[in-house]
């Protein structure tokens, strides 16, 4: 993987964790391009550089729960209503063939 560039790195990332720590070094080589290694970045300013990242990366974790949890509801609401329909049609059946109440 070092061969390769950091956006090609971070696509290829396969975990949420793996995919940040691509950003984290990304900035940090900038960092040390452009300040040398002596001088180590502040919190705010790696912060600033990782924030939407780090959000993004939480967003889409929160995203795909969402949707596990909005499919397993569906799929239960889905079966409740279908066996809805079977239990009321057999009480129409049943009614249409009754002779007299």
């Amino acid at each position: 993987m070092a061969s390769t560039g950091a956006s090609q790195r971070y696509v290829l990332a396969e975990t949420m964790d793996e995919r940040v720590a691509v950003v984290a070094v990304k900035f940090f080589t900038l960092w040390v391009k452009n300040h040398g290694p002596d001088v180590p970045p502040d919190v705010e300013t790696c912060r600033k550089f990782i924030k939407s990242s780090v959000w993004k990366e939480a967003l889409n974790c929160a995203y795909g729960y969402l949707h596990q949890f909005k499919s397993e509801v569906t799929i239960k609401i889905d079966q409740q209503i279908a066996n809805d329909i079977l239990l009321n049609g057999a009480d129409v059946d049943l009614k249409l063939k009754l002779e007299d109440l």
